[in-house]
């Protein structure tokens, strides 16, 4: 059986932030996997069952630690010397911060996403909850502005504003924000879809 990513990130994260007492220090990749695979094993004891660490488990921490890396909650180098590269790592301060609000939300998959939503709105129709995963989507890559014009698309969608005017004023409000940005693909955008 094989671990799930969201079971060995929410070890990491509850190592990183110091939720956890670890037989290793945190400042080397090999030292934080044991430190997961050790704590997955002392919660699966907990409840009676034990699941070894597998090949898939171990390309799922790697993913894990490396997308911690993107999101900048874990940077390279030590605390006492930033200069040290990898396979050393520290908590960076964003990080730090992340972790000490526990009210934020801060999501890195579209599962957990979609269960808060409706969790919280047990009404959306599939056609809402679609713009909001495309919008989780490019947040998460780091595309803040398609972000807000999926969130845009989805607030139009949700409040009933379907109308053609609405869209073409909506798709005009969008494209002059693009406009700043301006990439070649802009000025070719047909405002007058339906």
């Amino acid at each position: 059986m094989v671990h799930s990513y969201e079971e060995i990130r929410q070890c990491a994260l509850d190592i990183l932030g110091g939720k956890e007492d670890t037989g290793y220090t945190n400042n080397q990749i090999i030292h934080f996997r044991n430190n997961v695979t050790d704590l997955l094993k002392k919660r699966e004891e907990k409840l009676g069952q034990t699941v070894p660490f597998s090949k898939q488990d171990d390309q799922y921490f790697q993913e894990v630690f490396w997308e911690l890396f993107r999101q900048g909650i874990i940077t390279l180098g030590t605390e006492n010397d930033l200069g040290q590269g990898y396979p050393y790592f520290r908590l960076s301060s964003f990080g730090q911060q992340l972790i000490d609000n526990k009210d934020v939300y801060f999501f890195h998959d579209l599962s957990s996403y979609e269960r808060l939503i409706r969790e919280n709105i047990p009404e959306i129709d599939d056609i809402t909850l679609f713009y909001l995963k495309e919008a989780m989507q490019a947040f998460i890559v780091g595309c803040r502005l398609s972000s807000a014009c999926w969130v845009s698309h989805w607030n139009i969608h949700w409040i009933g504003f379907t109308t053609p005017l609405i869209r073409t004023v909506h798709m005009l409000l969008i494209f002059k924000v693009c406009q700043r940005k301006k990439p070649s693909s802009v000025n070719s955008v047909n405002l007058n879809r339906n």
